[in-house]
């Protein structure tokens, strides 16, 4: 199915937000706090990039479009090859991208190494599965309703806040290329998190 530039820049801002909204959310339940991750704006959109470049290869789990389609198909069930395709193409992007950011900022953005099963420092089965997992279902049943919706008339403001998204983007990631550390700019802890850090302090230093 064809898609209009706007539509693809509505998807890019959904699904950007949903990344930073994902990422918070698993650091507030394993590490309790939650950041900007590295950016000034709400959004990541390394999100909405994989999401088009999925569909650009396998297209949805419902309609199977996309460059790789036919290959797929003749491999077996294509629910479950797709599934298996999102899933390397997570832990093989996350090798990629980690090594690369690595080599440019001299930190690593972020880092599996205490997770089960992780296969270096950037990926892991059990991420894989979960972000492969996440995807799947997105792309099965969140997709089209999305682009349906996104035939909107403002197709200014789709584009002007898409630009400020890849700016923000550009920018984060040329300061921390730069600077050789993290863009932090806020943190929220959890409160009983920092109690227990106080008090450990306290205990320390008596």
């Amino acid at each position: 199915m064809n898609y209009t530039l706007s539509q693809w820049g509505v998807m890019l801002i959904v699904t950007s937000f949903i990344g930073f909204a994902i990422e918070n959310a698993w650091l507030w339940i394993t590490k309790s706090y939650v950041d900007n991750r590295n950016m000034n704006l709400p959004f990541l959109f390394g999100y909405g990039f994989a999401v088009a470049a999925i569909y650009l290869m396998v297209g949805t789990p419902s309609n199977g479009e996309g460059l790789l389609k036919e290959k797929l198909c003749l491999l077996g069930n294509f629910d479950i090859m797709y599934f298996g395709f999102v899933f390397l193409f997570v832990s093989v992007g996350e090798i990629c991208l980690g090594y690369a950011f690595r080599a440019a900022c001299r930190f690593d953005y972020w880092d599996y190494s205490d997770l089960p099963l992780h296969f270096t420092k950037y990926t892991s089965f059990f991420t894989s599965v979960l972000f492969a997992g996440a995807i799947y279902l997105f792309m099965n049943y969140c997709f089209e309703i999305i682009m349906h919706y996104a035939l909107i008339k403002k197709h200014t403001l789709t584009y002007l806040l898409d630009c400020l998204i890849i700016g923000d983007f550009l920018y984060s990631f040329g300061y921390m290329m730069k600077e050789k550390k993290p863009y932090v700019k806020w943190k929220k802890i959890q409160k009983k998190h920092a109690q227990k850090k106080a008090r450990l302090r306290e205990v320390i230093f008596r």
